[in-house]
């Protein structure tokens, strides 16, 4: 099956609007999809704190075409427009955020009976530090930090600790 090539005079007045109401959107393209959706979750993604090159990468699309579905990009791809939505937000370990959670995770554990010693051997700090986090709260703390003590935590909560009572003494 051969396909004829089909050249559109653009000196022709109607052409030219056809070409126009193409790249605004109005007419749509076969196998191409509404950027609309696309667009809104990268906008979001921005918003969050995203960069457009973390962005680009986890999509595996160029921050070149990136740039162009935020500013003029009506139609992409459907492999594309799949590829973008995929994309999660995720700050870098070395961003910071609240630290209220982490805290209160660490109270917890220290109430169910962990001591700050295993606690700090646990998350691969100092034992001073964890002390520290006890006693003076932190307001923010670094991403990775927040991870390895809700990890921690979860990890934790997940088994039955035995009674002080139940274990062998050596």
């Amino acid at each position: 099956m051969s396909r004829e090539r089909v050249v559109i005079d653009l000196t022709e007045p109607g052409n030219a609007r056809f070409i126009a109401r193409c790249r605004a959107g109005s007419v749509a393209q076969p196998g191409r999809v509404s950027t609309h959706a696309a667009r809104r979750h990268v906008n979001a993604l921005l918003k969050r704190g995203m960069s457009k090159r973390a962005i680009a990468e986890s999509a595996g699309v160029s921050t070149g075409y990136l740039n162009h579905l935020l500013t003029k990009g009506v139609y992409c791809s459907p492999q594309k427009e799949a590829a973008l939505l995929s994309v999660t937000f995720r700050l870098p370990d070395g961003a910071e955020v609240d630290a209220a959670e982490m805290n209160e995770r660490l109270r917890t554990l220290v109430a169910a009976g962990y001591d700050h010693a295993d606690l700090a051997r646990r998350l691969g700090k100092r034992t001073s530090h964890v002390w520290q986090l006890l006693q003076r709260p932190l307001a923010k703390c670094e991403v990775r930090t927040d991870r390895a003590v809700r990890e921690l935590f979860d990890e934790l909560t997940a088994t039955v600790r035995p009674l002080a009572s139940d274990r062998r003494t050596a």
